[in-house]
């Protein structure tokens, strides 16, 4: 049988015939052993953003040596150190597997954490020519909460620059993030 799993069967012996009486049959039991199948499995690469839940797909994985028989599932599940808090960088992806008739070995993958964008809307802010520059920090809105990524604003002006418009600058002092913004004057 080629779905027989993985154990050790017994191998008996059964004589018949019609001269069968003319002989004394002694039988010494056997040992049949159903070995694990080698396979190699290469995880393949994949992409979390910084921040958010790191959530693995269990099928990014191919069998580069040997195969898989009998539509065995081997019940893989890919497995990382990074979390939704790990620092933009590459993290490896290893697997556990559920099946015994399977001898695995693998070779790791690698999650690649980036860094993730922030959209801000940034609101115009005046100044008088000869005062100094105070920017409100707060003048700004996000589509999230964005208060953990230490959020600034700059301009490149001073209060001997001439009159005109200057553009605003957010920046975070959270190096796993990006702002993005339209300029605003």
């Amino acid at each position: 049988n080629n779905k027989s799993v993985v154990k050790t069967y017994d191998i008996l012996v059964n004589c018949s015939g019609d001269d069968i009486s003319n002989y004394s049959i002694t039988t010494i039991k056997g040992n049949l052993i159903i070995e694990p199948r080698n396979i190699t499995i290469t995880i393949l690469n994949q992409e979390a953003m910084f921040g958010r839940e790191i959530s693995l797909n269990n099928s990014k994985f191919e069998v580069t040596g040997g195969s898989i028989v009998n539509s065995d599932n081997l019940n893989v599940e890919l497995r990382t150190v990074a979390t939704s808090t790990s620092p933009v960088g590459e993290y490896p992806i290893t697997l556990i597997y559920n099946n015994a008739n399977y001898n695995v070995t693998y070779i790791n993958g690698l999650l690649y954490v980036k860094g993730r964008e922030v959209v801000l809307v940034l609101q115009h802010q005046t100044s008088i020519y000869g005062e100094a520059i105070n920017l409100d920090q707060s003048k700004y809105s996000a589509q999230e909460d964005v208060s953990a990524l230490g959020i600034s604003l700059s301009v490149d002006a001073t209060s001997t620059s001439p009159v005109g418009d200057y553009e605003i600058i957010a920046t975070s002092s959270n190096s796993n993030v990006f702002i993005s913004h339209e300029p605003v004057m």
